[in-house]
């Protein structure tokens, strides 16, 4: 197995690419959802692709490939956690960041809740709910940059 050291780009694109994972979680909730929980879909589902299936031996339901989609969403909030936990890693000695840690640590915290949840509609909502906070951290990450550019700027002149 081939071990690569991810390079720090930055705490605002680390912080984007989180909440690109988190996006990716959410459709694939949203596609759980849908498919086990949607009469129309789910009929559509049994008629169009679970008969075919079973007559080829393997027959595929909706409740599968919904709870396959479960837990593909839980391994990327497993892969976000990792990310977090290592974002934190590599921005504790800034002391311009405490306030920020703390909120990544929460997000952490709630994040390791949330694998604990089977529920796709639950944690569809859960999920949305922790990207419009991590979207909120963003906005504050950016504030904190652009002050700590400002203020060297004056200083350098």
């Amino acid at each position: 197995m081939i071990f690569f050291k991810r390079k720090w780009r930055g705490l605002i694109v680390e912080l984007q690419d989180v909440d690109k994972q988190l996006q990716l979680a959410s459709i694939k909730l949203s596609m759980a959802r849908n498919l086990m929980h949607d009469r129309k879909r789910r009929a559509s589902f049994l008629s169009n692709v679970t008969v075919i299936t079973a007559m080829h031996g393997l027959p595929v339901t909706p409740d599968m490939l919904g709870s396959l989609f479960v837990r593909d969403a839980h391994n990327s909030l497993r892969s976000v956690i990792r990310r977090l936990k290592w974002i934190c890693d590599k921005v504790r000695e800034d002391p311009k960041y405490f306030r920020i840690i703390r909120d990544i640590e929460i997000l952490i915290k709630d994040c390791e809740e949330l694998l604990k949840v089977a529920n796709p509609q639950e944690l569809l909502n859960n999920v949305d709910n922790i990207r419009s906070r991590l979207r909120e951290l963003l906005v504050e990450v950016e504030g904190i940059e652009f002050i700590s550019r400002s203020y060297q700027s004056i200083q350098n002149k």
